[in-house]
């Protein structure tokens, strides 16, 4: 999108093997809109698209997704023991606050990598920003509505007692790719496609990515950054939060990645019971900010809906040590 090319934009030049290039702020508009005429018309370029700039966006919960009856409040694949033991869920956000006690190991602690299997919730750990969460913390929030655990010990065993916010795979161990300085910026590798290879060796089958950024529903760069992965790797699945832009039921307002194929792109509903809050009507109905579909070529999106509106879930608190429920 040649006439959206301005100052402040990059220019991302993707190779075939998915190693990019990026040409960043420094060069003018007219330099920046010159050079993409004259590569559009070299005989090696595929695509060109526009490539719009990243965000993030995430006690009633488990059991809207697990059954939906509002009556018996059943939760069944709890009940038959389905709780994410023995699986590890990867995760790429903006840190996560390791010494609160949903995820609590005591022997790990930010600035450092590490990758340690024996740990009872993250088993790895990638500083590919600055290692920590800030403010409310995104990560924080979104690790927790996953896979969240309570431990008071600060040790290797979690709670006999449910905690207050227990994520939905409680008993899942987590692989985090840390991607944002102090919470506010997104700092994606050159080629995504390494953050996502980190989750999967560490033995994880499934990535949650709760961010993205809006081109209008369209089918772009980072769309096709995910579908190519799942493509070549076709035993992982990457799971996307549709976006936050559809207030006034805005249509095509599917976020990108959420665009992609081969995602699931997650919209969001209101919730249940006393987190019914601000004028809600309930879980029956979508959260006011949840992007809608159709995508700009027509296809149904999201893929389904789950709980995103007055989510009780762990939250980063820098300045303490094992924080916890009150």
């Amino acid at each position: 999108n040649a006439t959206g090319v301005g100052e402040g934009d990059e220019i991302i030049i993707t190779a075939f093997d998915n190693d990019s290039k990026t040409f960043d702020h420094v060069a003018s508009t007219l330099c920046k809109l010159s050079f993409v005429a004259t590569i559009a018309t070299h005989p090696a370029i595929c695509s060109m698209s526009h490539v719009p700039d990243i965000g993030v966006m995430n006690e009633e919960a488990r059991w809207i997704v697990e059954s939906g009856d509002s009556t018996s409040r059943s939760t069944p694949w709890l009940d038959s023991g389905l709780t994410g033991a023995g699986q590890v869920v990867s995760l790429i956000d903006t840190g996560i606050d390791v010494d609160n006690c949903y995820f609590w190991d005591s022997t790990n602690l930010p600035p450092h990598s590490w990758n340690d299997k024996s740990n009872r919730k993250i088993t790895q750990y990638v500083s590919f920003a600055d290692g920590n969460d800030h403010g409310s913390g995104h990560g924080t929030h979104v690790a927790g509505t996953i896979a969240g655990h309570i431990s008071t010990d600060g040790g290797k065993t979690s709670s006999t007692s449910p905690g207050m916010a227990d994520g939905i795979a409680k008993d899942a161990k987590i692989s985090f790719y840390d991607f944002s300085k102090e919470g506010k910026t997104v700092d994606l590798p050159s080629n995504l496609h390494v953050a996502f290879d980190k989750g999967r060796n560490a033995g994880s089958k499934v990535l949650n990515a709760s961010w993205g950024g809006y081109d209008g529903g369209s089918y772009g760069y980072w769309d096709r950054v995910f579908d190519d992965y799942i493509f070549r790797k076709d035993d992982f699945l990457i799971v996307v939060s549709a976006g936050n832009s559809g207030a006034g039921q805005k249509p095509t307002s599917i976020h990108t990645p959420a665009s992609a194929k081969n995602v699931i792109s997650v919209g969001a509903t209101q919730s249940s019971g006393k987190d019914v809050t601000r004028g809600m009507k309930g879980e029956d109905y979508v959260a006011w900010f949840s992007s809608h579909g159709p995508t700009a070529d027509g296809r149904t999106k999201p893929d389904v809906v789950a709980p995103g509106e007055s989510i009780l879930s762990a939250g980063a608190r820098s300045s303490q040590r094992g924080e916890c429920d009150p």
